[in-house]
């Protein structure tokens, strides 16, 4: 709930919130009545904020995703395909929410990749997969088992990612309680 709060010399601006999800939907809504209030160089402070903790977070699961890899003897070429994406004004959702995105490069066609995707002779026809895949999912004569690096590294980093998000939005939101 986003409140106006007077008193020690100007007004305040508050946030009580529940979840992360309530907390973005609040910080909008601050954000765009600040931002007419007071122009749009304190919107500017809190975007700046809320984007490198973005690109941190993003960094962090990246780094995590990798050194689970490692851990679990994925091959190199395999965490070397590990990336983090953080160009916002390409990676933004159709409710132009920020967003980045952190994956494996598959080397699949059309961007065919020798040293990520391999490909062998089926039942009369050629099958090819992803080693990220391979080394995610394992294969069905257990040959390769299954080494599940990055579902791991984003279930185990959850609670850190969202605690980060969490005190960005405080931090933002501080900085329109500066002015």
């Amino acid at each position: 709930m986003a409140r106006n709060v007077t008193g020690g010399g100007g007004k305040r601006w508050a946030v009580e919130f529940a979840n992360l999800r309530e907390v973005r939907a609040r910080f909008n809504e601050i954000a765009n009545t600040i931002s007419g209030i007071q122009g749009v160089r304190e919107n500017a402070t809190a975007s700046r904020i809320i984007n490198s903790q973005f690109v941190a977070i993003s960094e962090f699961l990246r780094d995590r995703i990798r050194s689970n890899a490692a851990g679990r003897n994925v091959p190199n070429r395999v965490q070397d395909a590990v990336f983090a994406f953080t160009d916002f004004s390409k990676g933004q959702t159709a409710r132009k929410q920020r967003s980045t995105l952190v994956g494996v490069r598959k080397g699949a066609p059309p961007r065919r990749y020798n040293r990520l995707y391999v490909e062998w002779k089926g039942t009369g026809k050629t099958i090819g997969m992803s080693l990220a895949t391979l080394y995610e999912k394992g294969t069905r004569d257990k040959r390769i088992k299954p080494r599940r690096y990055f579902r791991d590294a984003y279930f185990t980093s959850r609670s850190a990612i969202l605690n980060r998000l969490t005190a960005a939005y405080k931090q933002a939101i501080e900085s329109f309680n500066r002015r």
